[in-house]
């Protein structure tokens, strides 16, 4: 019996921290930011990456004294010969540029699996984050980071959002935008209209 007690309030006490831990609007709001910055860490850094064709095309016409008046008004082959030297280098570049670009990819998927755990977990405790109500000093957009959930999350996630727009705890539109995402991006509330019933008004 004293060492049923014993765990009995062992068991209590761990679920007392565990249903805590995001009790408190300023820790909540900080968890709610950083995971926010980390959502948005990589993103975008592979577009620094493009296809350095043009640049380089254009650093051999500058280092070679050609305007870009007068490589137009070379003859096709003459063109031909400079797109050449520059695709050449280009192609060099963007072998290292696949690479790195893989790297980042690899780095913001492993961050976006650790937000979409946290942001469950804060959802399952707390609701899904009014962030007007919280006032975070700091900018957040929680929907985002379930918008960049892996898709072994996607059931879990849908279960538990069907539960908050039914308790009116998040927008029809965070809850929408979800929804189109962890409906593969193809079909939603946020789909095109498909062309065939878009309405032609005539004057």
């Amino acid at each position: 019996m004293k060492y049923y007690s014993f765990f009995l309030m062992i068991f209590f006490i761990a679920s007392s921290c565990k249903s805590n831990k995001y009790e408190d609007n300023e820790v909540l709001c900080e968890v709610l930011v950083n995971i926010y910055d980390d959502d948005q860490k990589y993103r975008g850094k592979e577009s620094e990456l493009v296809d350095p064709f043009f640049k380089i095309l254009d650093s051999i016409m500058i280092s070679e004294g050609i305007t870009k008046k007068e490589y137009i008004k070379f003859e096709k082959n003459k063109q031909l010969v400079y797109g050449k030297i520059a695709r050449g280098v280009a192609d060099k570049r963007n072998e290292v540029s696949k690479k790195v670009k893989d790297s980042l990819w690899d780095l913001q998927s492993s961050l976006d699996e650790k937000n979409t755990k946290i942001l469950i977990e804060i959802v399952e405790e707390r609701g899904f984050p009014d962030i007007k109500k919280l006032e975070c000093k700091g900018y957040a957009s929680p929907f985002l980071i379930f918008v960049h959930s892996p898709e072994e999350y996607w059931g879990e996630i849908k279960n538990i959002l069907d539960q908050e727009i039914k308790s009116d705890r998040i927008t029809k539109g965070d809850y929408d935008y979800i929804m189109w995402h962890i409906n593969g991006r193809k079909e939603g509330p946020l789909s095109p209209i498909p062309i065939e019933d878009i309405q032609i008004i005539e004057d």
